[in-house]
């Protein structure tokens, strides 16, 4: 049997409630990101691989980009990279912990419950809770860790040349 270093232990007497459902992040793949920014979806790659370009987040072998940050690199929003606050129940007991399936966390994280078993089988990934056979995850280490896997570049994007299209003949 495989060590798990990332379950987590809850804390005694903490309140649980199961969320059932939770809206997705506002995360966009990279070819939404391409159509919005209106160039190529290898392009967003270039800029990627040069450190340069929106900030991305990397799950695994996805990569998305918040649509906050998108905004602010094309030059549309001055807003930092703040994320939304979560529609929870508001009339939680203080020290509730939300959890969320495997399937309700994938869905939250645009990615693949597939996504998940893989980081936990390798010891990566949201910490998460063991109840029987069920795996659970606190949404707020959730959130947490997909802040902790965005990516910043450090060019600002004055000093990226311009891609222009090669013509074939």
């Amino acid at each position: 049997m495989t060590a798990e270093p990332d379950r987590m232990t809850l804390p005694p007497g903490a309140r649980l409630i199961f969320v059932e459902a939770l809206d997705s992040l506002p995360l966009a793949d990279p070819t939404e990101a391409a159509r919005f920014l209106k160039v190529r979806r290898h392009t967003l790659a270039c800029y990627r691989n040069l450190g340069s370009g929106p900030p991305y987040y990397k799950f695994g072998r996805w990569i998305r980009y918040a649509w906050v940050d998108l905004l602010q690199w094309a030059g549309l929003d001055s807003a930092d990279g703040a994320w939304p606050q979560l529609d929870l129940p508001e009339a939680a007991p203080p020290g509730a912990v939300f959890l969320a399936d495997t399937p309700t966390a994938a869905r939250f994280l645009t990615v693949t419950s597939f996504c998940l078993a893989n980081y936990r089988s390798e010891g990566g990934g949201p910490r998460f809770c063991r109840f029987g056979r069920r795996i659970h995850y606190p949404v707020d280490e959730l959130l947490g860790w997909a802040r902790r896997q965005r990516s910043c570049q450090e060019l600002p994007r004055e000093l990226i040349p311009e891609v222009q299209p090669v013509e074939t003949a």
